[in-house]
């Protein structure tokens, strides 16, 4: 079932229980998935065919070299805390802001924007408000909105609020 604006918002509050939680490991077992591992819970996220996020429980099995954007999430989110879950108003778009500490002791607010569009879901690490990666990148040719390293995150035009295309 693809995700709504309706469902998300169900989601988002069941996804708060995660906040002030810290991570500890980030896996992506496959391309396209991505595993954030507090505590007690794992946060899910799948960007392949219809997008979903869910908490689970379970193990998963990690690739020995895993992908570069995976590493480049380790860096800045690995240790971090989430401080906040919310949704985009009018769009299926999550929002999750990490505090992190670097190398350098500094402390730095990551956003890591979920975009569950079916067909062009994807996962970009913003840091005020620019891109820093995400795991599609968009062909500046064909696409109005750019979404590559550098860029300003700019949210996607939603259609009819968010609605399921069943609706």
């Amino acid at each position: 079932m693809p995700i709504d604006n309706i469902f998300l918002s169900f989601l988002t509050n069941e996804l708060k229980q995660v906040e002030n939680e810290h991570i500890d490991k980030i896996h992506c077992p496959s391309g396209g998935e991505f595993v954030f591992s507090m505590r007690r819970k794992k946060l899910f996220v799948n960007l392949n065919g219809t997008p979903y996020i869910t908490l689970l429980n379970e193990s998963f099995l990690n690739p020995e070299n895993p992908p570069m954007f995976c590493m480049l999430l380790r860096k800045h989110l690995q240790g971090g805390k989430i401080l906040e879950i919310k949704k985009q108003e009018n769009d299926r778009v999550l929002e999750i802001t990490v505090s992190s500490v670097n190398e350098l002791k500094d402390v730095n607010i990551y956003t890591l924007v979920i975009e569950l569009i079916s067909g062009k879901a994807n996962l970009i690490l913003t840091k005020d408000g620019k891109i820093i990666d995400c795991y599609k990148k968009s062909d500046i040719e064909k696409d109005i909105r750019i979404i590559a390293p550098g860029a300003t995150y700019t949210f996607p035009c939603g259609n009819a609020g968010g609605l399921s295309p069943l609706i």
